[in-house]
């Protein structure tokens, strides 16, 4: 049986498609009549929806019948993952007509069931990751909002787009003067919305600003995406979009609420951490649980090296916490209040080294709190920041410096910290071995008051 091809506008083609849920009879005479109707149409690829079937169900054959093992049925498809950016003309059967250049990402892999309801993995490049991601994209994809402002926000930003969402507006801080010279500086959102070309707003407040919300009003967006914006987001807000605000936060919720969690997950000397996905509610990181992604941290992890890996993961994360949202295979959890952890925002007294701590103690927090506030103490009444060091085999009395091969500071509990890279305040980083030839500090001195 040929069915006739849905035109773009019909209701059909807006609602997310129903899961599979009968491998029978039934759905293999549905996907030969697919193949059928998609040859008769000269195309290469074929969405349930586009023949008026609301299924999570796609025909695919690149080959256009040349080659019968190129023949692909997908059920239930989701996407794992995509890789690189291509550009090159395109053309989609419910838009008769329509063939223009548009980018995509070149390499896509999917996980879907086949006829038997067998989960597989595949992975297409260039016409086959298009027909996969054009199939994805029937329904139209969720119009979206997004408010971010630090470079952990934008790999999500770059997901999204490269992923097909509709991102009509990228919500940041306003430009603020920084360095020496107070000249204003954009955030890493602001500037890579701009190379996208998105639109970009920068309101200075957003709770009673009656400008902005009839704003996103206009828009009517499906979710609005928080990543590291920096404001608390009003009630009003929270209540727009159908799918919700949807937030991507750098730990395990509910441990490491707040501002830090990365670098207090560090500095608490955590092994292992992660992201979350949860839709925003009124309290401070308080909303349902959507996803989980456990992230391990490594001895050697700082906060400098660990963010990147899990902005990378997050915005993952948020893509597949999106796409479930849509065929409705996410079911939010509330968070256990009872194991909460807090993650304040970091202050400069948070960097000086407290001597009553073990040295493994301070060396997390050495680690967790770069690149600001540090780990910093005082030598001969000038400030000291120690950049690097790590636990060593010796006890000494607590900030006390002995000198050997290497430069040793006593910790509490019998413990010692070997110092590898410090500064003296108004001169440059230096190794420890530079800082002993130079300043030659005697067996018995002390770091700090």
């Amino acid at each position: 049986m040929i069915y006739p091809i849905v035109k773009f506008g019909n209701p059909v083609l807006e609602k997310p498609a129903a899961p599979v849920t009968a491998f029978d009879g039934d759905l293999k005479k549905l996907v030969d009549d697919m193949f059928e109707s998609m040859y008769a149409a000269h195309g290469v690829g074929l969405a349930a929806p586009q023949i008026g079937i609301s299924k999570r169900l796609a025909v695919i054959d690149v080959t256009f019948k040349e080659d019968p093992n190129a023949k692909l049925v997908i059920v239930n498809p989701e996407i794992v993952r995509t890789e690189g950016r291509h550009t090159q003309n395109e053309g989609c059967l419910s838009i008769p007509d329509f063939r223009e250049p548009v980018a995509r990402a070149r390499k896509v892999t999917i996980r879907a069931q086949d006829l038997a309801g067998k989960w597989f993995e595949k992975t297409g490049e260039d016409l086959l990751a298009r027909a996969f991601l054009l199939n994805f994209l029937m329904p139209s994809p969720p119009t979206l909002v997004f408010c971010g402002t630090p470079a952990f926000a934008v790999p999500t930003l770059d997901a999204l787009v490269e992923a097909g969402f509709v991102v009509r507006l990228v919500v940041t801080q306003p430009d603020r003067p920084r360095g020496r010279h107070m000249e204003l500086a954009v955030s890493p959102v602001k500037r890579r919305a701009l190379q996208l070309g998105l639109q970009i707003v920068q309101p200075d407040k957003i709770k009673n600003n009656e400008e902005f919300r009839a704003q996103l009003a206009g828009i009517t967006p499906d979710a609005i995406v928080v990543v590291g914006y920096g404001r608390i987001i009003p009630q009003w807000m929270i209540d727009l979009p159908p799918l919700g605000n949807l937030n991507l936060h750098a730990s395990l919720l509910p441990k490491y609420r707040g501002a830090g969690p990365i670098q207090w997950a560090i500095a608490r000397g955590e092994t292992i951490t992660g992201v979350t996905t949860m839709r925003i509610d009124p309290g401070l990181d308080t909303g349902d649980i959507l996803l989980q992604k456990e992230i391990p941290i490594a001895p050697q992890d700082t906060a400098v090296t660990l963010a990147p890996r899990m902005a990378e993961i997050g915005a993952d994360l948020l893509i597949e916490t999106l796409r479930g949202l849509q065929a409705g295979t996410i079911h939010p959890q509330p968070q256990d209040h009872a194991g909460a952890t807090l993650a304040p925002i970091l202050t400069k007294e948070d960097g000086r080294i407290d001597f009553h701590l073990t040295a493994r103690e301070i060396w997390n927090r050495l680690r967790g709190f770069q690149p600001w506030p540090g780990a910093y103490t005082s030598f001969r009444g000038k400030n000291l920041h120690i950049w690097a060091a790590q636990p060593a085999e010796r006890a000494l009395r607590e900030s006390e410096i002995e000198v050997a091969d290497n430069l040793l500071v006593g910790c509490a509990s019998g413990t010692a910290l070997q110092v590898l890279e410090v500064q003296m305040e108004g001169k440059k980083r230096m190794p420890a071995s530079d800082f002993i030839h130079g300043y030659q500090p005697r067996p018995g001195e002390k770091l700090g008051n």
